[in-house]
């Protein structure tokens, strides 16, 4: 038990979960986790609780899920009236943003819904592959368009969103501890085969 909590003492130090930037729904994945391995819960266990809480992040509301971000110089980046093309190097958090106003004026919503501006606090999510070239998208989280909260529940990207917040951190504690990280497809196959 101590060498373990000094284990993810040590692996603490570089990563701060509490972050406002860190989306609600993987705060309380990586809580869980890191009480269950400080009370020395089985490994199988929080293999199960993991893979549990990928699973089911497909039922969570987008803002809960959603990167937490502010944004500024939007016009810096913003070039083109084409949705999905911006200047080299912008941010995915301020591609985001653009892609939102750009999507408000598409659907014929400027006049309705208010555009995102700098200094705003936006939440935004990658999306899969879809027809305006856009990469993620930005929602206020709170009166949202429903033409765009349609158009980010089509296209979502949820393994990328958890590759992105989850995968790399809990591989990392579980190399801490010397554990192999639970494959998805190895459990379906177990129970499939019966092994």
């Amino acid at each position: 038990m101590i060498i373990q909590f000094h284990v993810i003492s040590w692996m603490l130090k570089g990563l701060d979960v509490k972050r406002s930037s860190f989306p609600e729904y993987f705060k309380e994945v990586m809580k869980t986790v890191l009480w269950d391995i400080m009370k020395n819960v089985d490994k199988s266990d929080v293999d199960e609780k993991i893979l549990n809480y990928k699973s089911k992040m497909a039922s969570e509301p987008l803002i809960r899920i959603a990167k937490n971000s502010a944004v500024k110089e939007l016009s810096k980046y913003d070039i083109t009236n084409t949705i999905g093309k911006f200047k080299p190097a912008t941010p995915a958090h301020v591609k985001s943003a653009i892609s939102y106003n750009k999507l408000l004026s598409h659907f014929g919503l400027g006049s309705k819904f208010e555009p995102i501006k700098n200094g705003d606090k936006i939440k935004w999510l990658y999306i899969k592959q879809n027809p305006f070239g856009i990469e993620s998208i930005a929602i206020t989280g709170y009166n949202d368009p429903p033409q765009i909260l349609q158009f980010i529940e089509q296209y979502i990207d949820y393994d990328k969103i958890w590759d992105a917040e989850m995968q790399g951190k809990l591989e990392d504690f579980y190399q801490a501890l010397n554990w192999e990280f639970p494959n998805e497809n190895l459990k379906i196959a177990s129970k499939f085969f019966g092994f």
